[in-house]
C-alpha cells in the first residue's frame, strides 16, 4: 500500500467521510492522527496549504504535545480556525 492509497482510507474528523481525498488535511502533530477536508474547516480553505498544517486542537495546544484522542475531541469546537504554521 502506497501512501496515497492510505491517505484515501482516512476519515475527515468533521464529516467521517473518506471522499475527496486530494482535499483532505492531515495533521502534522506529534502522535496526532487528525484529518480534515479543506472545505469542512471553520473557516474552510481554499487550497491545500504549503507545509506544515496543525489541526485546531493541535494549534491550541501549541506546544504540540501528543494528545489523546479524548483530549482532541474535547478540544474541538466549530468556530475555532483552522491555522497553518
Amino acid at each position: 500500500m502506497d501512501e496515497e492509497d492510505e491517505i484515501e482510507d482516512v476519515a475527515c474528523f468533521e464529516c467521517d467521510s473518506t471522499a475527496n481525498a486530494c482535499k483532505m488535511l492531515l495533521c502534522d502533530g506529534p502522535g496526532c492522527d487528525s484529518a480534515y477536508h479543506t472545505f469542512c474547516l471553520r473557516p474552510k480553505l481554499r487550497a491545500v496549504p504549503a507545509g506544515n498544517w496543525y489541526c485546531p486542537a493541535c494549534h491550541k495546544a501549541r506546544n504540540f504535545a501528543p494528545a489523546t484522542a479524548a483530549d482532541r475531541d474535547a478540544a474541538m469546537v466549530d468556530d475555532h480556525p483552522a491555522v497553518n504554521t
